[in-house]
């Protein structure tokens, strides 16, 4: 049974991967995995590691494989690539690293700097600091004299000074989003009323513009017409927490919780079909009414009535994943795109699970993938939406505010699942 602790940050419980340090696929927080997981304070040296991580990065190293070793490092503790080929070139030699401090440098977004260093380097700054500081007052009073002398009123003027009319690109409504994404509906709130909220994290739409959304837990599927009106909600089962929702053109919803995936009546909430737990993160459904799943190890393709069609149980090792997929989409030439589970770098397989290509996202915290009617791809970080060309080049980067699920309409609308509400947008892009 795998083990499991509590996000620092949600309280969410999260699946332990064995990683010194670990994201949320929730709230999006890095941490440290507490120390009794790994039985102890977590250290790596050359004479063995917590999880064994010193082994195995041996172990390659010895088979050739150093790039690997660097990259399973980095996976591993969220450390620069820098760092990670010095930590494997110093575990080859058969040296000791502190795991500790590079995880703490990993987790803090910086080195962890020497004390006498920093005593010296502090003396020198405080020289510097003070005499800047004098000339910046200096500066200050300067400034401050001459724009008294501007603004004063002049007896040659009754009238106000005339200001310079503001221009700029379209503004939408408040709730975190940069100019260019236009917020066109809002729904929901925080509450356990009708058409309110208290944690929701996944949002999808049908063929007939319907909305669907879900609080983590307990679980609940609330659904609204295209104009936000609500229309009916039905419970999840008890102590199922759910992870991923997609909805088929037809109204059918497909959850994926801790049990497994299972298929809904989307009107009543009445299951109609189960699919095993298989330790699946996310579920897209493809254009052809395909559900695809993916899971710790790859993933797998199942008709709408969840029969089992493909299984790719090798996609993880494929695309040298070492934790397998949190989330995935598929476009209309059925090409599979999924995020890799640690490094949120996508995976790219054709629909006969043939691995195609890794694309490197540069995110920490990816929560959703989403790809829009032209083929683009966005990925949702929590305060900020990142944008792909259908290649995987980098596109644009639009802030948000508790950006989770995403999904996107036929007319290439965006839905998020901004807790907790739902958003409907239009991101700007032609």
């Amino acid at each position: 049974m795998p083990q499991v602790f509590k996000c620092i940050s949600c309280s969410a419980p999260l699946e332990f991967l064995g990683q010194m340090s670990q994201k949320c696929q929730f709230c999006g927080t890095t941490m440290i995995v507490p120390p009794e997981l790994f039985g102890g304070r977590p250290a790596v040296s050359s004479s063995g590691g917590s999880g064994g991580l010193s082994e195995e990065i041996r172990r390659l190293c010895a088979e050739g494989k150093k790039i690997e070793a660097i990259k399973v490092f980095r996976e591993r503790t969220g450390a620069g690539l820098a760092e990670s080929k010095a930590a494997v070139e110093a575990i080859e030699r058969g040296g000791t690293i502190d795991l500790g401090e590079v995880i703490q440098r990993a987790v803090s977004g910086g080195p962890l700097i020497d004390p006498k260093a920093a005593k010296k380097a502090g003396v020198a700054v405080g020289v510097i600091t003070i005499a800047v500081i004098a000339a910046a007052v200096i500066a200050i009073v300067g400034v401050a004299a001459v724009l008294f002398f501007v603004a004063s009123p002049s007896h040659d003027s009754d009238g106000p000074v005339p200001t310079a009319p503001s221009s700029g690109p379209r503004q939408g409504r408040t709730g975190g989003e940069e100019a260019g994404m236009i917020e066109l509906l809002r729904l929901g709130g925080e509450g356990t009323g009708a058409g309110r909220f208290k944690d929701n994290r996944v949002v999808a739409v049908d063929g007939s513009g319907q909305i669907y959304s879900s609080d983590y837990s307990p679980g609940r599927v609330q659904i609204f017409g295209p104009d936000g009106k609500f229309v009916s909600a039905w419970p999840v089962a008890e102590g199922e927490n759910v992870y991923d929702l997609a909805v088929s053109r037809s109204g059918r919803v497909y959850l994926v919780t801790n049990k497994g995936i299972t298929a809904f009546d989307g009107e009543s909430g009445t299951r109609v079909a189960n699919a095993p737990d298989r330790r699946y993160r996310g579920a897209a459904i493809g254009l052809d009414g395909r559900v695809y799943a993916a899971g710790s190890d790859g993933f797998d393709i199942f008709d709408k009535d969840l029969k089992p069609m493909n299984s790719f149980r090798n996609a993880a090792k494929d695309a040298s994943s070492s934790f397998g997929f949190d989330k995935v989409d598929v476009d209309g030439n059925g090409f599979v795109f999924l995020v890799e589970r640690t490094t949120d770098d996508l995976a790219k397989f054709s629909s006969d699970g043939r691995f195609l290509n890794r694309i490197p996202t540069g995110l920490r915290s990816a929560n959703d993938i989403a790809l829009d009617p032209a083929g683009r791809i966005f990925l949702s970080d929590t305060s900020t939406i990142a944008v792909f060309t259908p290649e995987g080049l980098p596109l644009k980067k639009m802030k948000a505010n508790q950006a989770f699920g995403i999904t996107f309409d036929d007319t290439g609308m965006m839905y998020i699942a901004s807790r907790p509400f739902v958003l409907k947008v239009d991101p700007g892009l032609e």
